[in-house]
């Protein structure tokens, strides 16, 4: 049996254990659980004399190795007819029996191999017997049962198997399922101490014994084909499992994920003992005429089974744990000078001594390992070791994985990572965004060269981004919502800047409100809320105004409001309004007095005489309406005769007439030298004085007043006979 591809596979099976079995948690000492997995012989099957009354043996090995190690908390998931590929889904339906065990056996593959054989011989015989051809169950109850007809006809067809095509598919598909059972198992327990049992021969007893009991039978036809068979059986047994079981051995070799424990040897051992492990036997009935029973059962008997747990026993007494006091490297920034190390810790559980111990590391080149000082160490001893980086690695991630083994237990492997970083600078964002070469990002800190681009966020409401305040870097345009620059070897802040909007407002609720920076709506158009107010007329003194409509929406100026003019008139001393025509009289060397209604506090600008502004220095104003008086000296510069003097009021003006006559040469002054502005009325052109005078007055405005009472009356019966 040619095996080169199996061995290779199998100890890439003990190098994908290791490196799948690191990605479990942190390695804690196990507590002693022990999880026998295998077909049938972990099962402890015993035959029966038919199929349906096969049972167990009374000891199975996997219950004397828990007592004699003294695990109490012990699963056998033994299965009978199991194969290797029915053992992955073993493993999966107890993942949480499996996980963090202490001590795992395994018997695998006697079944792979012997259905492969049964097909086998099966394709022989129907070859050569096409008129009763058998299918592979009936083939495999023939050769169980002894059926020496069956086994006589496939007898020359026994040493093709090994390099048959059923043997090699069925090694191959053994190497691919324990691959990944064992990559599955280091992963749920990755301290265990995993046994791999390798495959015994269950018919060298039969041989042995079948020639000590006709060997001085051999010349007998009969009889000499019956041990050629047996040795023909055998021999093709040999050739097959030394070179599975040196394929196993191979694996199990520079710090493999299991240990193999050799039944092959020990059967052998024991046959040459006399002691029979298997259940296969050769029982003669009688001698003449030569009659016999052929028992081909594979199966270890109870003798096997001690046989078995005696061969565990040392092996499994070995289980350790290993620890770690971190399940990573401190991140390191390129340029450290001193790097802090992953202490590990080695705890032997069991109670035998773990020999041979060795620690590997998968990169020498980049990580210093440091201890430990023993190669063994002693049931309920432990031992530490360091790995560190070294100092000086460049930027970059470096893996590691760190694998401890030992003479007489499967390896342990951890894997950690040390990442170790490019120098990475602030960068202090307020108001906007981060993308980092290219990518949106929520990081703070960036490596010197990395492409920045900031966004600035939207504006708060009733303001406007007017650009980013910049420190550690310029852009070409601080002004633009979005900049770009690449980051240097130092710290950068940026603030995006916001103002509130300045409004464009007409006044207007029906033209919208613009920001006059960035052109935004600040108040949208509406339609007006008329709100209506009645006229008021305008009086002597205040102005009045038409009716009018304004707007009641909150910041609209809109109106219809048209002002009138207060009607200005001139007042006598009493406050009452002269008649039109009124002509104030006054001589030189006294003052004039005259009154408008006109608001002094509020509206009064100055006055004019004749068209002429008069120089406030020339008169006096009070309030009391508006009360003015020309200073004497600026009336003696007047020509004597009719002027004209004009009260000037923010919103309008009223005029009054005064008369300058000469001094009368028996005049005397009065105290305050100020003529009294008593009107007189036109045409007179010179002032009267006098008793005499008044009563004429007195006479002819009754006269006049009589005259035009009579052609008013007159007028309007015309106007009626009209």
């Amino acid at each position: 049996m040619k095996l080169p591809v199996l061995k290779r596979l199998i100890s890439f099976a003990a190098a994908g254990c290791l490196l799948l079995g690191l990605a479990s948690s942190a390695f804690a000492a196990a507590s002693d659980r022990y999880i026998a997995l295998g077909d049938s012989i972990t099962f402890g099957y015993a035959p029966g004399e038919t199929p349906e009354q096969s049972s167990k043996v009374d000891a199975p090995f996997v219950d004397q190795l828990a007592g004699t190690l003294g695990i109490t908390d012990y699963t056998n998931l033994g299965q009978i007819g199991e194969t290797s590929q029915t053992l992955l889904t073993t493993i999966e339906a107890n993942s949480a029996k499996l996980a963090g065990a202490s001590l795992i056996t395994l018997s695998i593959g006697g079944n792979d191999l012997m259905d492969a054989l049964y097909n086998y011989l099966t394709r022989c015989y129907n070859a050569d017997h096409t008129d009763a051809p058998l299918t592979t169950d009936a083939m495999k109850a023939a050769l169980l049962a002894g059926d020496a007809d069956v086994i006589s006809a496939v007898a020359d067809d026994l040493a093709g198997f090994s390099s048959s095509l059923e043997a090699l598919a069925a090694l191959g598909n053994l190497s691919a399922n324990l691959t990944t059972a064992l990559t599955q198992l280091k992963v749920l327990a990755p301290n265990a101490q995993i046994i791999l049992i390798n495959q015994y021969n269950p018919y060298q007893y039969l041989k042995e014994s079948a020639h000590q009991q006709l060997d001085s039978l051999a010349t007998v036809p009969q009889v000499a084909a019956v041990l050629e068979q047996i040795d023909t059986l055998t021999a093709a047994f040999d050739e097959g499992l030394e070179k599975l079981n040196a394929a196993f051995a191979l694996g199990s070799q520079n710090g493999a994920a299991y240990v193999v424990a050799d039944l092959y040897t020990a059967f052998t051992k024991a046959v040459a003992a006399g002691s029979n492990p298997c259940n296969a036997a050769l029982t003669i009935t009688s001698f003449m005429p030569p009659a016999y029973t052929l028992n081909l059962d594979f199966h270890p008997n109870q003798a096997g089974h001690d046989l078995i747990a005696g061969e565990l026993k040392d092996l499994a007494s070995c289980r350790a744990g290993l620890s770690v006091s971190s399940e990573f490297f401190p991140p390191l920034t390129e340029g450290y000078t001193q790097a802090a190390g992953v202490t590990f810790t080695i705890e032997n559980i069991g109670t035998s001594t773990l020999s041979g111990l060795v620690v590997t590391l998968s990169d020498f080149a980049n990580f210093t390992l440091s201890g430990p000082d023993v190669t063994a160490i002693e049931a309920g001893q432990t031992a530490t070791f360091t790995v560190t980086p070294n100092t000086g690695l460049a930027a970059g991630n470096y893996p590691v994985v760190v694998t401890v083994s030992a003479a007489n237990h499967s390896s342990m492997s951890k894997a950690l990572a040390l990442a170790v970083k490019v120098p990475a600078y602030n960068l202090s964002v307020s108001g906007g965004s981060i993308t980092a070469d290219g990518a949106p990002t929520t990081e703070t800190a960036f490596a010197a060269g990395t492409e920045i681009t900031l966004a600035a966020n939207a504006a708060p409401d009733g303001t406007h981004f007017t650009g980013w305040s910049l420190s550690g870097v310029t852009v070409e345009d601080a002004n633009s919502e979005t900049i770009t620059f690449t980051m240097p070897a130092a710290a950068v802040t940026a603030e995006a800047d916001y103002e509130a909007h300045t409004a464009a407002d007409d006044g207007d609720c029906t033209t919208p409100v613009l920001c006059t920076v960035c052109g935004e709506v600040v108040v949208p158009a509406q339609e007006h809320n008329l709100v209506h107010h009645e006229g008021q007329a305008p009086t002597h003194s205040e102005p009045g105004w038409t009716a009018y409509d304004t707007c009641d929406n909150e910041g609209c100026n809109y109106t219809t409001y048209k002002a009138l003019a207060p009607d200005y008139v001139i007042l006598d001393d009493a406050g009452k309004p002269v008649s039109s025509g009124t002509v104030f009289t006054a001589e030189t060397g006294s003052a004039l007095t005259v009154r408008a209604s006109g608001n002094y506090d509020a509206n009064f600008h100055g006055i004019r005489v004749d068209g002429t502004a008069v120089d406030t220095a020339n008169y006096d104003v009070n309030s009391g309406s508006t009360v003015v008086t020309l200073h004497a000296d600026y009336l003696d510069t007047l020509a004597r005769g009719d002027h004209l003097l004009t009260f000037i009021y923010a919103d309008g003006e009223v005029s009054a007439s005064f008369r300058l006559n000469e001094k009368s040469a028996d005049h005397t002054p009065s105290g305050d030298n100020t003529t009294n502005n008593t009107p007189t009325t036109a045409p007179s052109s010179t002032p009267q004085t006098g008793e005499g005078n008044a009563l004429a007055l007195c006479v002819t405005i009754a006269v006049l007043s009589t005259g035009a009472f009579t052609a008013l009356v007159i007028a309007r019966r015309r106007a009626h006979r009209g």
